[in-house]
């Protein structure tokens, strides 16, 4: 009967989870506040990987066709996967739908491998079931639409996971799973992995504090994962934040910090409703975490991971709510808008701290009917509003900025773009004629016949790392027009224009960066030397 228990368990998730998302089933998508814009991104993701811009950072179609550093700062790894899944031939909403309905199974299932080697397959299934229903995870899916925080909510029990296998033997090849699961949580998704990587970090300390090993040793353990997974998303994090102050988000906030912190109701007590957010925790998920609390400090002597949990939950409250304001005003932190963000990690920890209800018999049957009736409660709010049906084109041909406020515009533009372009390059004085156009997301070619010298300008809004030469030779140009487009000055005669979207030295650098962490990953899983010791 034991070994049927994890097919048991396995079973019952899946059946779960298959309801939980039994609205993705149905044809066409649903209104969420981001959903639609997932859709648009995967599309200009594909464009851009056709034009071979690797990795893609300038969306050369969107903003009106003027461009916009996108994927510079907006979590990639999510529209890699969906890219991957277009080669089947795939319409773009179903690839997000399907992606959608992967981070709920997933959530699930790294829950159930968490909890379960922490505390046997029973505890495994009720922590996966919480973690699968609570009001955050389905705000996500059904009102905000968020792929990028659904992803990211199924990577940290199989993080934590990670860690526990990494610390039962620490060898290279557990020690890189650990740093690839890392550099996908900081590609998923950057804020969330920006808050969960103190409590991870304490957490590995944690599982590691009693590893016999001279201190040297012991921290190059700690550190490994820690540097290898940096140096693995460094192409996207390092030129993100070194380039974030040529963005407006960069000067201006996405919304009044104040009015997002969570009342103790809407953390403990939380009421969620068809077609609104809700980040807290509904009474029954309360209850379990109050039990959980009493059975962890009664035990705390047998439970190595004491610490960890008195510590990460009333940190994660304190920080929902309003009275850490000022705490919100440090650096990294002051760049945070939406301190609720904080409800997904208080979710995470409270749904993994109910294993501790298997410490005593009788908490066991309260915790497992409250968590039971959490499910049944929780179903209805799947429900949606709104069902979208619309085509491939529409998302290929959208014009927008896919952001909220425009925050990743260009502090060059005083003037947001409202019309297309009748032209990518275009005279604008001079007697001259523009031949032989040809331009994709990368670069733009094109020829000027001159009569006499001009201006020509290029539609596209300057970032750093466009370049343009004029019959082969670096050319002088300019982007301090209203639009923040670029423009340049030619001569008369004929002259081969040319533009190229270019990787600047930080970029560079921290490709060749990723490159050598991916090689060196690889090396380690093919390389035929038995000794796997990081020591």
């Amino acid at each position: 009967m034991k070994k049927l228990l994890p097919y048991f368990c396995g079973l019952i998730l899946i059946l779960a989870a298959t309801l939980l998302i039994l609205p993705f089933s149905r044809p066409g998508f649903f209104a969420t506040d981001d959903g639609e814009w997932a859709i648009v991104r995967l599309a200009e993701m594909v464009r851009e990987l056709k034009d071979l811009q690797i990795p893609p950072r300038w969306s050369d179609y969107l903003n009106h066709g003027y461009g916009y550093p996108l994927f510079s700062f907006t979590y990639p790894l999510p529209f890699y996967l969906g890219s991957l899944i277009r080669l089947t031939g795939a319409d773009f909403t179903e690839i997000i739908k399907l992606l959608f309905v992967l981070s709920v199974f997933m959530s699930g299932y790294f829950m159930f491998l968490l909890a379960a080697k922490i505390k046997g397959n029973w505890a495994g299934m009720m922590a996966a079931f919480f973690y699968m229903t609570v009001p955050y995870r389905l705000t996500d899916l059904y009102v905000r639409g968020s792929l990028g925080e659904s992803l990211a909510l199924s990577l940290f029990p199989l993080i934590f996971y990670l860690t526990l296998v990494y610390r039962e033997k620490t060898g290279l090849k557990r020690g890189v799973l650990l740093s690839l699961s890392l550099a996908s949580l900081l590609l998923t998704h950057n804020v969330l992995s920006l808050l969960f990587s103190p409590f991870w970090f304490l957490w590995l300390i944690t599982v590691f504090k009693d590893v016999k090993s001279v201190l040297p040793n012991k921290l190059k353990l700690i550190l490994f994962p820690v540097i290898l997974s940096f140096a693995l998303a460094a192409f996207f994090i390092v030129p993100a934040l070194h380039e974030r102050k040529y963005i407006l988000l960069s000067i201006m906030p996405l919304a009044d910090k104040s009015s997002h912190f969570l009342s103790l109701g809407e953390i403990f007590m939380a009421t969620p409703r068809v077609g609104l957010p809700s980040f807290g925790l509904t009474a029954q998920q309360t209850s379990v975490l109050i039990l959980s609390v009493i059975l962890l400090i009664k035990n705390r002597a047998k439970i190595q991971s004491a610490v960890f949990f008195l510590l990460s939950v009333p940190l994660t409250v304190f920080l929902l709510h309003s009275s850490s304001r000022l705490v919100w005003q440090l650096p990294l932190l002051s760049s945070i808008d939406f301190p609720w963000r904080m409800g997904g990690i208080l979710c995470f920890i409270v749904a993994l701290a109910s294993v501790f209800l298997f410490y005593k018999k009788q908490a066991v049957y309260a915790g497992s009917l409250l968590i039971l009736i959490g499910f049944m409660s929780i179903l209805p709010l799947t429900g949606i509003n709104n069902p979208i049906n619309k085509s491939d084109d529409y998302y290929l041909t959208n014009d927008a900025t896919t952001t909220s406020a425009d925050e990743l515009m260009p502090v060059y533009v005083s003037r947001k773009p409202e019309n297309r372009y009748l032209r990518k390059a275009e005279i604008v004085t001079g007697d001259a004629e523009i031949s032989d156009l040809n331009y994709n997301s990368r670069k733009a070619k094109f020829t000027i016949q001159a009569v006499t010298p001009g201006t020509v300008r290029l539609n596209t809004i300057f970032f750093p790392g466009w370049q343009l030469a004029d019959n082969g030779k670096p050319m002088t140009f300019r982007y301090n027009n209203d639009f923040g487009i670029i423009e340049a000055d030619f001569g008369h005669g004929r002259h081969q224009i040319e533009a190229n979207f270019t990787e600047t030295p930080v970029r560079f650098a921290a490709d060749i960066v990723s490159l050598s962490a991916l090689f060196y990953c690889v090396y380690i899983f093919i390389r035929k030397k038995h000794d796997d010791s990081i020591n």
